[in-house]
């Protein structure tokens, strides 16, 4: 996906070990993918939580990716 020109990458990822599963967001670059941040819905606890990368996120990339992460994750399984 391309925001404000740039182009990220998002994948779901189970994880186990956290009992949940996140979105994960990288940017594309020649030179490699950077993290830029994980939404993890916790189901051991019922939680969304944000885990940012080490660079500050664009305002945009948030706005695309909140609402499509509460979408993509489902509810909380129990």
């Amino acid at each position: 996906m391309k925001i404000e020109g740039v182009e990220y990458r998002m994948q779901i990822a189970s994880d186990i070990s956290r009992d949940g599963v996140g979105v994960e967001v990288y940017r594309v670059a020649e030179t490699g993918e950077e993290f830029i941040l994980e939404i993890f819905r916790s189901d051991s606890d019922q939680t969304y939580a944000l885990y940012p990368g080490p660079n500050p996120i664009p305002l945009a990339v948030l706005e695309h990716v909140v609402p499509t992460a509460r979408k993509e994750l489902g509810p909380f399984v129990a």
